[in-house]
């Protein structure tokens, strides 16, 4: 938790990647990808790495809508 990692690519581009941030270090951790984003400029890709899976056991006959 509080992980921000990054890594310089061979064609120059730079990744950086974040694990969960605690709320007393998610606004400063925002506010240094903005500033990163504005020195470095260029174009910028953001991709969430979370995702979310539902499963539950279905009882009885009924259907989600």
């Amino acid at each position: 938790m509080n992980i921000i990692s990054y890594e310089i690519m061979d064609d120059g581009m730079i990744r950086i990647e974040t694990d969960d941030l605690s709320g007393k270090n998610h606004q400063s951790a925002d506010e240094l990808l903005e500033s990163l984003e504005s020195l470095l400029g260029g174009k910028v890709i953001k991709r969430s790495k979370r995702t979310h899976v539902h499963t539950h056991n279905h009882v009885g006959d009924h259907q989600h809508q």
